[in-house]
């Protein structure tokens, strides 16, 4: 349980979250990894491995992972989403928008997607 002398002392200091090379060769051996492009992280099938048929159904069974409770699998999505965002974002958005994933609320009714783009519009928020 966080208590506010937890909360207080995590304001002074940072959580650092490391992809370690046995995390790697594990995430190898499930037929995925969370690959460093110099530019950009993403999670992508490897592709000798054949465990997937696409980078998609990777990104899938971490997702999947995580929600599970893996470790490996929410440190990936972790690191991902501090590491590049916007490109984890997309990721998800593209299982989405594919019908592989979707959201639902605590009376377990689909959630519909919410812009951000939209939502930064100064006309969005018009009278």
């Amino acid at each position: 349980m966080t208590t506010p002398k937890t909360l207080e002392k995590l304001k002074t200091t940072y959580t650092v979250v490391q992809w370690t090379s046995r995390d790697s060769q594990t995430a190898i051996r499930r037929g995925w990894e969370l690959f460093d492009s110099g530019d950009q992280y993403s999670l992508c099938r490897v592709d000798e491995r054949a465990v997937f048929a696409s980078d998609d159904d990777a990104r899938m069974a971490v997702v999947h992972g995580a929600l599970s409770g893996d470790k490996l699998s929410i440190k990936a999505l972790l690191l991902a989403l501090v590491n590049d965002p916007q490109q984890l974002a997309a990721d998800i958005s593209s299982l989405r928008n594919e019908q592989r994933i979707r959201a639902l609320d605590v009376d377990g009714q689909p959630m519909e997607p919410w812009s951000t783009v939209k939502h930064r519009d100064p006309a969005a928020f018009d009278e």
